[in-house]
């Protein structure tokens, strides 16, 4: 799943379905123009600026799905150009509920300013929504520069970016963890291989939480197979007489309650592959800052 169509859970307001067939534009008349929040991140290399919502006035079952349009200007102010931003629209209702919309923009060269709009269909399910009472914001999450170095948005307290994966899987790596269960006791876990050359690997353990940034290696451990072609699925497991991460040496998560609507849920903590020996004798190590190791959640 790309990540980013984002986690939660609620169908707010108009947004309980959408689909592909095509519908012709409204009347202006019929269309009712919504003006959003901007939620600037510390640190956040771009500007955002006048974000607009429009949608239907009344939107009724019977009028199926239509569609709705969201944009925002974005400038930047990075001294960098930049390949991409990912910039989210967030919908929370008067219940409670959030919806959140992510998507990659264009490139925007230094002190360029690029209005990013996006348009989809929505419809009102089984019942008539009349205006909107909700509030839309919109935020930058992410953005890579040219040079190939990222900025990524810091977690808040009320943030759904929260790590509820139990493997960071999308790193330029020759090995990744593909999968890991259960890892707050007794974690199974299945590594792949991209590569035909890999010959060890040691792993690594990441905690994500607010103001709560660490991340902890293991024992590098060599491949079972002197000769591991790409593609190679190998299942590990805490209860191995060797691995390269101990239960005992993984963070655990911790419970986090996003309103009183979602309840709370385990986050913070994944596996992820931090080192890899090559049969050449080159060595890949993923870069532990945090921006560059949690770039993978948003580049997908």
């Amino acid at each position: 799943m790309n990540f980013r169509l984002l986690l939660v859970a609620f169908c707010l307001l108009a947004f309980s379905s959408i689909a592909l067939p095509q519908t012709q534009e409204l009347p202006q008349d019929k269309m009712m123009l919504v003006e959003g929040l901007v939620e600037t991140a510390a640190g956040c290399p771009v500007a955002l600026s006048e974000p607009t919502f429009r949608r239907l006035r009344i939107l009724t079952p019977q009028d199926g799905l239509k569609e709705v349009h969201e944009e925002v200007k974005i400038e930047n102010i990075s001294g960098k150009a930049i390949r991409k931003v990912i910039v989210a629209f967030r919908y929370d209702g008067p219940d409670g509920g959030m919806m959140r919309l992510d998507r990659a923009t264009k490139p925007i060269g230094i002190g360029e300013v690029l209005v990013s709009k996006h348009t989809y269909k929505v419809g009102s399910g089984d019942k008539t929504v009349e205006g909107y009472n909700g509030v839309f914001t919109a935020l930058a999450i992410a953005v890579e520069f040219e040079d190939d170095t990222h900025w990524v948005k810091p977690y808040t307290a009320d943030d759904q970016l929260i790590i509820m994966r139990q493997a960071l899987s999308n790193q330029p790596s020759p090995l990744v963890v593909a999968r890991c269960d259960n890892i707050d006791e007794g974690y199974r876990a299945t590594l792949q291989t991209r590569s035909d050359g890999v010959v060890a690997y040691r792993l690594g353990v990441v905690k994500d939480l607010p103001d709560n940034f660490d991340v902890r290696l293991g024992e590098w451990i060599a491949m079972p197979e002197t000769v591991t072609p790409k593609n190679t699925e190998i299942k590990i497991s805490a209860a191995d007489p060797k691995v390269s991460l101990p239960q005992s040496w993984l963070f655990k998560r911790e419970k986090v309650r996003r309103n009183a609507t979602t309840g709370s849920f385990l986050a913070g903590g994944a596996l992820f592959v931090a080192e890899v020996k090559l049969a050449d004798g080159t060595i890949w190590k993923q870069n532990l800052t945090r921006d560059e190791l949690m770039w993978g959640l948003h580049n997908q």
